[in-house]
Formats: C-alpha cells, sequence, structure tokens
C-alpha cells in the first residue's frame, strides 16, 4: 500500500492532520490507473475472475483517497457488471467489506441505468441491491447510499415476493426517500404482498416519526389491517412513550379514513387499548379513552 505523506498543523485544542492534495491527487490517479488494468484482465465471464476481481477492489479502495474526482466508474465497467459487483457485495460474504464498495460506488456519482420498455420506463418488477441490502438486514448508512446510486423514484422496483423499494425506505426510516417517492405519485397504501403491510405499518413498526407523518399527509390509511388483522394503532399502543406518534395519527390522517378505528380486535382479540395495558403505555390509553374506546 502507497502511503501518503502527510502536512500536520498544530490548532489550539491541538494537531490537525490533513493530507498533501498534490499527493493525494498523485495516488488517486495511480489508484485509477490500477483499476483499468485489473477490468482488462479479468475475463467476466469467469466466475473465478469476477470474484477475484473484487478482492483486488477491496484492497485497492482501502488506499483510495476522497474525495474522487473525474472517475466515471461507467467508462471502466459496463452496468450489467457494476450491477453484478453491487449485489455480490450485499449477498455474498464479503462482509463489511461488501458495505465499503456500495459506499466506494455511491462516492463516485455512479446512477445505476436500468433498461427501458418501449415507453421509455424501466419494468417495475426487478430484484436489485436494495432488495437484497434489506433482506441481509444491513446498515442503513448502506441503504441510504445505494438509493444514491438506485435513484430512480419514479419507479417503485418491486422483487419476486413483492417487496419494493418503496418500503424498504419506509422501514428504514428514510424520509427524504419516501418523500421523493410520494411526490412523484407513489401510493401511500400498498402493501407486502406476504405480511399485508401497510407503509405505515411498516413506519411505525420501527418508529419511524417523519416517515409515519409523511405517509399520513400523503392519503395514508390509518385503518388497513395486516394479515394479523393488526391496525397501525395496534402498532402504537405496543410501544412505550408513543404519545406523539398516537397524536399524529389521529391529527392526521386524511378525512376520508375517519374515524380511526379505535375498537378493532387483531387476530388474537386485543384491541389497541388491550395492548396499552401489556406496555404500560398509560398517556396513550388516557387518549383511545378520550376518542370514546367502548371495547376494553
Amino acid at each position: 500500500m502507497t502511503m501518503i505523506p502527510m502536512q500536520v498543523s498544530k490548532a489550539s485544542a491541538g494537531a490537525t492532520t490533513t493530507y498533501d492534495p498534490e499527493e493525494m491527487d498523485r495516488i488517486n490517479q495511480e489508484n485509477l490507473k490500477e483499476l483499468k488494468s485489473m477490468r482488462e484482465r479479468t475475463n467476466w465471464e469467469i466466475e473465478e475472475e469476477r470474484k477475484q476481481f473484487i478482492f483486488d477492489l477491496i484492497d485497492l479502495i482501502k488506499d483510495w483517497r476522497w474525495p474522487l474526482p473525474n472517475l466515471h466508474l461507467e467508462d471502466i465497467l459496463r452496468k450489467e457488471e457494476i450491477h453484478w459487483l453491487l449485489t455480490e457485495s450485499m449477498v455474498g460474504d464479503l462482509n463489511y467489506d461488501g458495505e465499503r464498495i456500495i459506499d466506494f460506488v455511491a462516492r463516485t456519482d455512479y446512477k445505476d441505468m436500468p433498461d427501458v420498455n418501449e415507453d421509455g420506463k424501466p419494468p417495475s418488477v426487478r430484484t436489485t441491491p436494495v432488495h437484497h441490502a434489506f433482506g441481509h438486514r444491513k446498515e442503513t448508512w448502506t441503504i441510504q447510499y445505494l438509493f444514491k446510486i438506485y435513484d430512480r423514484f419514479d419507479v417503485n422496483y418491486m422483487d419476486e415476493f413483492g417487496l419494493t423499494h418503496f418500503h424498504v425506505a419506509c422501514v428504514y426510516g428514510l424520509g427524504d426517500v419516501v418523500e421523493k417517492f410520494l411526490e412523484l405519485g407513489q401510493d401511500p397504501n400498498c402493501l407486502v404482498p406476504e405480511t399485508a403491510q401497510s407503509p405505515l405499518h411498516l413506519a411505525l413498526n420501527h418508529c419511524s416519526r417523519q416517515v409515519t407523518e409523511l405517509l399520513l399527509k400523503y392519503g395514508a390509511n390509518p385503518n388497513l389491517t395486516d394479515k394479523n388483522f393488526s391496525t397501525p394503532l395496534h402498532i402504537i399502543c405496543k410501544i412505550q412513550h408513543s404519545d406523539v406518534l398516537a397524536n399524529m395519527l389521529f391529527e392526521l390522517a386524511n378525512d376520508k379514513y375517519e374515524p380511526v378505528q379505535v375498537d378493532a380486535q387483531n387476530k388474537f382479540g386485543n384491541t389497541p387499548l388491550n395492548l396499552t395495558v401489556v406496555s404500560d403505555n398509560k398517556i396513550v390509553a388516557e387518549l383511545l379513552l378520550k376518542k370514546g374506546v367502548i371495547r376494553i
């Protein structure tokens, strides 16, 4: 690994370390040259060589200094190769090194370039690294970087199980991503087929106030039930200190969905009020009583 000489300046609170810009640029150019060479000597049709390319890339980017000026990844790798690289980074055994690759690609400002139909739009049924990252429970920052790469919000990519990019954004509480989808006409009530959970269920299960507020403002139905017949209110009542979410649900729910069903029973016979007892959620229990709960 090439070492970069550092310039050290003293600050009043201690020493501040900075990299020599000229030396940094020189190292980056050397790394860019090596990346091109790596691709040229790799037969992409051979799996072993593709895997070796990944390992070599991991070693290379460990020594790559940010930012990454003039690095046009699409001029070095074909879009199918980049898609494979990102997918393998999520589904393989690379762990943190896989996330490092996602970070690297996102910082190059590379954007996914999907194939399009006759109408000029990509097909919505397409499994992407975003789906794989969700399935492998990757960190939030990894999902955020992937959405910088897969940044089409006018199409909601759906995998074979019906899980969409919009669902993933709701789970991870990515308010900026959720808002972009909604602004472009995304249905705030699209269900996850396997669980029948609505985006509101997903956001509340992960206590995301920002996403919950956005969904309600864009017309999310607070009375939809999942496969266990639980409403969003059931979820709120299972969470301690959830009075802000409860008030939000009642105050922001679209008029056409009123009233919010405060007495709904889930598959197990529990009402929202029952669940406040289990979670010792006294503030929300009092709110429900004010809203006219009948069934206890």
